[in-house]
């Protein structure tokens, strides 16, 4: 029989999406885990190798030193910055301020801020990648420091983001360090009875559903691929204890894509007429209608229309109207069972066909594929 392997597995709750993965390779490779969900090692471990959240703390950085003393690989997957050269595992944080920056481009907003309860070197990284992803206006900065020994005191938490509120530009979108960030800014702005997402937007990090789907507004995240992060992690820390050379860099894990919610689901108008004319252009409630239709019904010419929407977003209404359309389409195509037809019909395309011409221009694939990868990698997240 073959002799185990004892890991110690030192994270938080917060990666729970990567206990199913640890689970189904420690049965295949005959791993005994011991489970540390603090930031405290414990006294005298001793095992064969260590997956661990490496902050950058004096007690965490003496347990990696005695690590290395004994020899006993372990692998770092905490976005944390810190000197220790360790095997590391991290989410590439770059890759999900580009795709953030772009779906708020995207949606046509002109104005975006990062958002985060905390400050550490973690934050201020985060932030600068996104600063590199937005084109134009630079993305304000609302990293709260103010009170940085309890950053859940939701009293002063409550005041800084009024008045941030107050002071920012409409419509604004928010991209948040992490979906806690994320569910506690949408709960602050809906008491304070600010529209989401017409008035401000918000972004979530990780997908995690236990805030993304219970938060006063179901919240838009950048999809961690927590499956892929807790498998590298095992195969670098296996190849570890089995004498193997591992990189020097660290690996990063590009996230999944945008899983589209409410918070981001619409499009970033400030001139009204132009927001009354996209938003009555996708009204399930009415018949579709065409842009010279439409003109008609607001009495608006259609060439003030197209100056408007030209000028705001930079396209023609009809392209507008397509764009949120299409957006629409994807949170329809994942949330629910509907037919193509329904959908179609729903969003404002009189035939079926026309909609899932339009949808694999925009998107590069079909309604059906897109359904397809987009449920199975919700439904895999819903079942951990």
């Amino acid at each position: 029989m073959r002799s185990h392997k004892k890991i110690l597995l030192m994270t938080s709750s917060w990666f729970y999406l990567m206990y199913p993965t640890y689970t189904q390779i420690a049965r295949r490779n005959n791993w005994h885990i011991t489970l540390c969900e603090r930031s405290r090692p414990p006294k005298n471990w001793q095992g064969d190798g260590v997956i661990m959240m490496m902050l950058n703390s004096p007690t965490m950085i003496r347990f990696a030193k005695y690590l290395k003393s004994r020899h006993i690989p372990c692998v770092d997957i905490l976005n944390d910055v810190h000197s220790l050269q360790l095997p590391r595992v991290l989410s590439d944080y770059s890759a999900a301020a580009k795709l953030a920056a772009r779906h708020f481009q995207d949606c046509g907003f002109r104005h975006s801020a990062f958002f985060a309860m905390e400050h550490t070197s973690m934050h201020d990284a985060c932030y600068q990648h996104f600063v590199e992803a937005t084109e134009g206006e630079p993305p304000l900065r609302w990293i709260w420091e103010e009170n940085p020994c309890n950053p859940d005191n939701y009293k002063d938490l409550t005041v800084w983001i009024g008045n941030l509120l107050i002071k920012a530009p409409k419509p604004i979108a928010v991209w948040c360090f992490n979906d806690y960030n994320a569910a506690s800014f949408a709960d602050i702005c809906w008491k304070a009875g600010v529209k989401i997402p017409q008035d401000v937007a918000i972004l979530g990090h990780g997908d995690i559903s236990m805030y993304t789907q219970t938060a006063a507004v179901p919240i838009s995240s950048v999809a961690v691929d927590w499956e892929q992060r807790a498998k590298t992690a095992c195969s670098l820390l296996e190849r570890q204890m089995n004498g193997e050379k591992t990189p020097d860099e660290p690996i990063l894990i590009k996230p999944r894509g945008i899983t589209i919610r409410k918070s981001t689901d619409g499009i970033a108008i400030t001139d009204q007429t132009l927001r009354t004319a996209v938003i009555t252009a996708t009204d399930s409630n009415r018949k579709p209608c065409g842009v010279e239709q439409l003109a008609r019904e607001m009495n608006v010419p259609r060439q003030k229309l197209n100056a408007i929407s030209r000028k705001e977003l930079g396209k023609s209404l009809h392209s507008a109207i397509i764009s949120e359309r299409i957006r629409k389409a994807e949170r329809l195509l994942t949330d629910t069972d509907a037919k193509l037809s329904t959908i179609a019909a729903d969003i404002g395309f009189c035939h079926a066909s026309y909609f899932i011409k339009l949808f694999r221009r925009a998107k590069g694939i079909t309604p059906t594929e897109w359904r397809k990868q987009n449920r199975s990698t919700a439904s895999r997240q819903n079942s951990r």
